[in-house]
């Protein structure tokens, strides 16, 4: 370390070439972010020809941080996009929905209309039955009678969706149209203490429709419409 006197008289120390070049060599990353000090270095290349050339390295690290933001800044947008035509779709077939004006109705529109407006190829509401139920062996279109217990073998005790992409857990609700659908949400229907749970089942034929990963609040808010609309045609208490 070399030392020097400042204007003050206090005697200070200055690094050495050496130090410099160390602190250089082990920290680049302090360098290559600092446009000033760069063009320092480059420029004294033209006076100095031991001085290496940096600026082939940096106008090709810039380049490089520019097209991962351009990128990204691509992703964010087209992911944005994505999520407002998914939010748009959801909130017209709750609009649909409410239309109704009878619970035949509420169960045709979700059979032969939800599905186009949310990009669907199949949706069928499943109801659990107790044994020596009364409840019909051929229940119209759109509508599923499933053995009691099955909604919690299916998706688990408490739990309340399962999206999947390639594995049909209930390919059998899915009638004529099983061979199709690659993928699938399913996602618990509760219509309140004194009725059996449901299940709202969503399929695609596309196995990029649905998949774990996906988050499904839009989906949850779409089986709670359902519910709702239910529950109010048939009196219950939801």
């Amino acid at each position: 370390m070399s030392q020097t006197f400042d204007h003050s008289g206090a005697l200070t120390a200055f690094p050495s070439p050496a130090d410099i070049k160390a602190f250089v060599l082990a920290n680049p990353e302090h360098f290559a972010g600092d446009p000033d000090l760069l063009a320092a270095l480059v420029a004294r290349k033209k006076r100095d020809a031991n001085v290496l050339d940096l600026q082939s390295y940096v106008i090709t690290r810039l380049r490089d941080d520019m097209n991962a933001v351009r990128a990204h800044g691509q992703a964010l947008i087209e992911a944005a996009s994505s999520n407002l035509l998914a939010q748009e779709r959801v909130h017209a077939a709750v609009l649909k929905l409410i239309e109704a004006r009878s619970f035949s109705q509420l169960i045709r529109i979700l059979s032969a209309d939800v599905g186009p407006l949310i990009g669907v190829d199949s949706v069928v509401v499943c109801i659990e039955a107790p044994q020596n139920s009364k409840m019909p062996h051929t229940p119209p279109a759109g509508i599923a009678i499933l053995e009691e217990g099955t909604i919690d073998d299916v998706l688990g005790r408490c739990v309340q969706h399962i999206l999947n992409d390639g594995r049909k857990r209930m390919p059998a609700i899915y009638g004529k149209n099983a061979r199709r659908i690659r993928s699938e949400a399913l996602l618990r229907l509760s219509f309140g203490r004194q009725a059996p749970d449901g299940l709202l089942v969503l399929g695609s034929a596309s196995g990029e429709t649905f998949s774990p990963e996906q988050r499904t609040e839009l989906l949850s808010f779409l089986a709670r419409a359902v519910e709702r609309c239910v529950c109010g045609w048939l009196g219950l208490e939801s």
